[in-house]
């Protein structure tokens, strides 16, 4: 190996005999680690299949609540009549949850409401969307036959995704669709994930 001071050194040595430098061993381009390479172009996360459930409750009185709320969520008569019906149970927790318009702020009792996928049928959060125009609550909006986490504004006809967890506020914040989120999550770190994904995808398009 040819040291820079003319001097040439045996194969594989790392010290020049004569001048004593380091020899810096030359590696094809292939070979060569980069310090910092460059990110990968990130695609659009998955978004969540659809969710249709047969059986909302292995309670018949109640399955004919839910089955009735999630075909037409702004029902205000079943709504009614299914919180009294929580209440008449003991469940007051749920009872709350049912009759209340916006979002519950106490933790506790949002812990007591049962699991998200119910939470998805029977919420009356208000949707995060941006235009001024936006009818702004969950249970105004249109059900979809397919999926019970989405719905359709009968104003502007977009769809809405009602988000349960960080990967569906992601997913929803890459094509920028209006979204409702789960009681379960704190809305400035969802707001916060949206927004990050929504750069992101912003970027991704300029590459």
């Amino acid at each position: 190996m040819e040291c820079v001071c003319g001097f040439s050194n045996a194969p594989g040595a790392v010290e020049c005999a004569k001048c004593r430098r380091t020899l810096l061993a030359l590696r094809p381009v292939n070979e060569i680690v980069m310090r910092n390479p460059p990110s990968p172009r990130r695609g659009p996360p998955p978004m969540p299949p659809p969710r249709w459930r047969a059986v909302l409750s292995k309670i018949p009185t109640e399955q004919t609540f839910l089955v009735a709320l999630r075909a037409n969520p702004n029902d205000r008569e079943t709504r009614a009549v299914y919180a009294d019906w929580l209440e008449q149970q003991g469940d007051s927790q749920r009872a709350t949850f049912v009759r209340h318009e916006g979002r519950l702020t106490d933790r506790a009792q949002v812990l007591g409401t049962d699991d998200a996928e119910w939470r998805a049928v029977v919420a009356r959060t208000n949707v995060e969307c941006g235009r001024s125009n936006c009818w702004g609550r969950w249970d105004t909006f249109e059900a979809h036959p397919l999926d019970e986490q989405l719905r359709k504004c009968p104003n502007c006809t977009l769809t809405v995704r009602y988000c349960a967890n960080r990967a569906e506020v992601e997913a929803v914040g890459w094509t920028e669709a209006p979204y409702v989120i789960d009681a379960d999550l704190d809305p400035e770190e969802a707001s916060s994930w949206h927004d990050q994904a929504a750069l992101t995808s912003a970027r991704s398009r300029t590459w």
